[in-house]
């Protein structure tokens, strides 16, 4: 099984629109992966730590996909990062992956 996140870091005055991420983006994702994807979660950022503080996260994700699914990921992932690169594609998110076999912990 692999999880990955992708984080969207809050900035003020930013616009996210949590109504498409979710009833249209997320689906599409999880269209295209096609069986690999078991499932997501999606996360709203609505407060910092402290009283009254902004959010670090607009929002942010979690697929669960099979391990079976990680080459077309690993793939899908330089291909954006790759055009990231050269200019054509503008994220604001972060995104990191961690690995773990089904039932065991991660190796450290």
């Amino acid at each position: 099984m692999i999880k990955f996140n992708v984080l969207y870091p809050f900035k003020p005055g930013m616009r996210f629109d949590h109504d498409y991420y979710r009833d249209k983006h997320m689906p599409l994702l999880a269209k295209c992966l096609g069986e690999t994807c078991r499932s997501y979660t999606i996360d709203k950022g609505l407060a910092g730590r402290a009283p009254g503080s902004e959010p670090p996260f607009a929002a942010a994700c979690s697929v669960y996909c099979e391990l079976a699914g990680v080459n077309y990921l690993v793939r899908s992932a330089s291909t954006i990062l790759a055009g990231r690169r050269r200019g054509m594609i503008s994220m604001d998110s972060v995104v990191s992956a961690s690995f773990a076999q089904q039932g065991r912990a991660p190796a450290a």
